[in-house]
């Protein structure tokens, strides 16, 4: 498992590297904030939003220090932020675990609306390389991995187009991989 982070965090430095200056920033599931913290040389506002109180607290403690970032304990469907509000939204390592199908295309389509237009969206997650599959572990760990194909018609149907895609590793004996995506959210035609 080091070997999954390092790389997650080696591709992620690699699209923040080439994102342009940015004022807002959101992050779906930030955890410890490590990811969110990646995004400040590129992001002059970041806020993240966790469900777990333990990793929250970390992030806060870790983080003090910096005043543009600010964490919350919120779930994703209660997001207190308004609708094309960020530049960058980031959602790492969280779709796969929200197992119903309607909450997923739902959390996706918030994800979709907390961007506005012409902004990116950065997407990490470990998917099915055919169809999907539900893997419930024998330690209470539970997790659906989408189809690749689903996964990503998702998200063009909610607007977001694909501008690149990184493998981070291949898992359950060749049959999920771990991939980080970069997104972005065009303007519409008025």
């Amino acid at each position: 498992m080091p070997e999954l982070y390092q790389r997650k965090r080696y591709y992620l430095s690699a699209i923040v590297e080439h994102l342009p200056a940015m004022k807002s920033g959101l992050d779906i599931g930030c955890g410890n904030g490590e990811y969110t913290a990646m995004m400040l040389p590129k992001v002059e506002k970041l806020c993240g939003y966790d469900i777990s109180p333990g990793l929250l607290e970390k992030a806060k403690a870790d983080f003090a220090h910096e005043p543009r970032m600010n964490f919350y304990l919120a779930d994703v469907n209660a997001i207190p932020e308004n609708p094309q509000s960020f530049d960058v939204v980031l959602c790492m390592g969280v779709t796969s675990c929200v197992i119903d199908d309607n909450k997923y295309r739902a959390l996706i389509g918030q994800i979709a609306d907390f961007a506005q237009e012409n902004a990116f969206v950065i997407m990490g997650d470990t998917l099915s390389h055919s169809q999907n599959l539900l893997l419930d572990d024998p330690s209470g760990y539970v997790a659906m991995y989408r189809s690749m194909d689903y996964y990503l018609a998702t998200l063009r149907e909610n607007g977001l187009e694909l501008v690149s895609e990184f493998k981070i590793i291949d898992s359950h004996g060749g049959r999920t991989a771990n991939k980080l995506f970069l997104f972005w959210k065009p303007r519409r035609a008025h």
